[in-house]
């Protein structure tokens, strides 16, 4: 039986169309390795806030938020502060995203809702972690307190006309958005909220920066409530990490939780914070401890991943004194008995495989595999037989 094939249109003209010049531009190139993510951050060993992405903190009102994002710009600023490193247990700056910077972090805080008084004491709590000076300003951070922009006609437009200009100006890596209500008409507007956090996403991905936006949740007593409106909707669907912060009344104290909702990488753990006298009335926010063996686990094995990712690999993999001899040159790493201990631990981590026999050679997953040395490099590594899907 005959069957008449469907007329398919015309294919357009050259020039019929300004956006067929403009494909170039955005065809992806899958050919290519892409790097992993650089995240800003890690907690316990686990990677968060990646440059070029949005994230999130929510919360009931005055439920810690401002407090969680004290930790994260006095994490930024001086990670190497005896201070941080107490208060700040577990928190701390990637090593391998500041060398990918290039410089020491500039932190922009922009705050749209508090009094300048509590914006205030947000920047000098930071600078006290840092153990800064209180009373004078530091060229790596700047705040921005646009609560009383009230004398344009557009005010919120006019707030995010002046953060966009104060990022341009300062050139940060690391954003603070303390009130993305602030910048919107209407958080139930969907054209609204969509338009915001794509100008948000575009901005993070070009200048390749953290954003970190505050929103509070709906009202009520659902600790992980969603948060409000539409704009809170698409501000989940796009974040690359959302967390919430809640408060926590103890008969003798008060103990906020932070809990991350939403993750592209490895979930953080929870962990909690209480905000201590030890800078008189200033308040300053000192994490409990949280430690996990699984988290303790997780870092020894990203530390593993990192060593052996820095050796040079051939195509041929590496003998066992081949391997001793780099971990020497590179790490200082001589003990026979800490070099055996390091092959066990990435064996069974699969971060390494070896082919069979006593003398058998050592390759780093995704370089090769060992039953075809000369196999290509895969870009997201050889999954093992037993491993799952990642989602």
């Amino acid at each position: 039986m005959h069957i008449n094939s469907p007329q398919l249109p015309e294919p357009p003209t050259a020039g019929a169309s300004r956006y067929q010049g403009l494909l170039s531009k955005y065809w992806l190139d899958y050919s290519r390795n892409y790097p992993e993510p650089h995240y800003l951050f890690r907690y316990n060993g686990v990677d968060f806030s990646p440059l070029g992405g949005l994230q999130a903190i929510t919360g009931q009102q005055k439920n810690g938020k401002s407090f969680f994002l004290t930790m994260l710009m006095a994490a930024a600023l001086e990670p190497s502060s005896e201070r941080v490193r107490s208060y700040l247990r577990g928190l701390e700056l990637s090593q391998e995203t500041l060398a990918f910077i290039g410089r020491k972090p500039r932190v922009l805080y922009i705050d749209t809702e508090m009094e300048d008084l509590n914006t205030v004491k947000v920047a000098r709590r930071v600078q006290w972690l840092c153990e800064w000076p209180l009373d004078e300003q530091n060229e790596r951070f700047r705040v921005l307190w646009l609560r009383a922009v009230d004398d344009e006609e557009d005010t919120k437009r006019e707030r995010w006309e002046l953060t966009k200009a104060a990022i341009e100006d300062f050139q940060p890596n690391l954003v603070i958005l303390d009130g993305i209500v602030d910048i919107v008409h209407n958080f139930n507007d969907n054209d609204e909220s969509s338009r915001v956090i794509g100008e948000i996403m575009t901005l993070a991905t070009k200048r390749n920066i953290c954003i970190w936006t505050a929103l509070h949740q709906n009202p009520g007593n659902d600790a992980m409530a969603k948060m409000r409106g539409h704009l809170g909707t698409e501000l989940a669907n796009k974040s690359s990490d959302t967390f919430v912060s809640v408060k926590e009344k103890k008969p003798h104290n008060v103990k906020f939780t932070v809990k991350q909702i939403n993750a592209r990488n490895k979930d953080v753990d929870d962990f909690s914070y209480e905000v201590t006298a030890d800078a008189g009335r200033l308040g300053v926010p000192r994490i409990l401890d949280n430690d996990s063996q699984a988290a303790r686990d997780y870092a020894q094995e990203q530390e593993d991943d990192r060593t052996m990712k820095a050796l040079n690999w051939p195509a041929k993999g590496l003998s066992f004194t081949e391997i001793s001899r780099q971990l020497a040159a590179k790490y200082s790493i001589t003990s026979q008995r800490e070099i055996y201990k390091i092959l066990d631990r990435v064996l069974i981590s699969k971060i390494l495989i070896k082919t069979d026999g006593k003398y058998g050679r050592y390759f780093y997953r995704g370089i090769a595999d060992a039953d075809d040395p000369e196999q290509a490099q895969l870009p997201f590594g050889k999954p093992s037989d037993d491993e799952q899907a990642p989602y």
